[in-house]
């Protein structure tokens, strides 16, 4: 079970392939009743499972669980909770609303058109600034946030948040609310470039997320599926671009074709 995958990246002049963590679906099941399904690095289900029951409040010490078994390729996981408890929250489980794997494969989201072209260096620039629009983080130092610019890269809407997940919700939400929504184009991330942030940027037709942090190979393969750009930084100016090199004005890919690894993430 490999928790690593290597891609192809272009713009970086000494490295031509990076090592990015993977994710994938874990379906979490208690009492033979799909629960939850979770993105996780594979490796390590059983101990996933049974510390998410913990957290969701579904047992409350290691006596109320009477099996945790995972399949062979690590998907699934099927918990069984004791009689006692089950009788104590079974119901909980019936009420319970939880995506499938298929809710994370947008099937209902259209590709990305091709275009428009950025600047690299004026992309490098935004990723640097996204410190200065964080005066939460500088406080805290505990906070995400989530840039959003248009086409010319004027600044739309900003968020921080706990959560990165959040952080990105709220810049969204906050041009779904007061307009702007339809010029969203260049998304900035404090916060690796994860398969639902990829998920969420899609939705908000983002054609080019770019973070401080490498994206997983997963969130690598969706942006393919969805001709979306994905870069970080790359030396003391650069750019390393794992996807949708062709918006990048002069960005070269010495390394051949974007590829993801032959694992299939």
């Amino acid at each position: 079970m490999n928790n690593t995958h290597l891609v192809h990246v272009s713009g970086v002049e000494t490295e031509q392939t990076r090592e990015l963590i993977a994710e994938a679906p874990v379906c979490v099941s208690i009492q033979d009743r799909p629960y939850a399904t979770l993105l996780s690095t594979p490796g390590e289900a059983d101990a996933l499972a049974a510390g998410f029951c913990l957290s969701e409040g579904l047992i409350a010490d290691p006596l109320d669980l009477t099996s945790v078994q995972v399949n062979d390729d690590g998907s699934l996981v099927q918990v069984i909770l004791t009689n006692r408890r089950w009788e104590a929250i079974g119901h909980r489980i019936t009420a319970s609303c939880r995506p499938g794997a298929s809710d994370f494969e947008l099937k209902d989201v259209v590709p990305l058109a091709s275009g428009p072209a950025f600047n690299p260096a004026s992309v490098r620039r935004r990723i640097e600034s996204l410190d200065a629009l964080q005066p939460l983080r500088r406080r805290t130092r505990a906070a995400h946030a989530a840039a959003l610019y248009d086409t010319d890269l004027n600044l739309l809407s900003v968020a921080e948040d706990v959560g990165r997940h959040n952080a990105l919700d709220k810049a969204v939400g906050k041009l779904l609310l007061g307009g702007g929504f339809r010029r969203i184009c260049l998304l900035i991330l404090s916060s690796r470039i994860s398969f639902e942030m990829v998920n969420k940027a899609a939705r908000a037709r983002v054609a080019l997320v770019a973070a401080v942090s490498r994206p997983t190979a997963l969130a690598v393969s969706l942006a393919r599926r969805m001709n979306m750009t994905l870069a970080t930084p790359a030396g003391p100016a650069g750019l390393c671009v794992y996807c949708g090199r062709q918006r990048l004005e002069g960005s070269t890919d010495k390394g051949g074709k974007d590829v993801d690894s032959p694992a299939g993430h």
